[in-house]
């Protein structure tokens, strides 16, 4: 019987340990979802590529999703975006961008018709 009490008492302790090793993985994923979530600008061409977000394209091809009000731009503009990398999106596409400040940079026509 005592044999049977501490087979028993040592199960018990080793799903313990499992369960904290779970929840203590848990957590390090939490911390390091947290440092994702940092602040990027880009610079990049609004394009209508876009599944389910706004999508814009830097000029080495990534990819950026955008969340947030885009303030009347659209396909084309030329825009300097400064947003939080999102933890969870529906955007489906590249890295999505909670947008904090969005400004106009120039648009890609005016690029090909300017004279210099």
């Amino acid at each position: 019987m005592l044999i049977l009490v501490f087979e028993l008492s040592t199960r018990v302790d080793a799903v313990k340990s499992f369960i904290i090793s779970i929840l203590m993985m848990g957590i390090m994923m939490n911390s390091s979802a947290t440092d994702s979530s940092s602040i990027l600008e880009v610079e990049g061409v609004l394009t209508d590529d876009g599944v389910e977000c706004p999508v814009m394209r830097d000029s080495q091809g990534a990819i950026y999703s955008l969340m947030g009000d885009l303030q009347g731009f659209g396909p084309g503009d030329l825009i300097r975006i400064k947003g939080r990398v999102a933890e969870i999106s529906k955007c489906m596409q590249g890295t999505t961008l909670r947008i904090i400040e969005l400004e106009r940079m120039q648009t890609f026509a005016s690029l090909i018709l300017r004279d210099d």
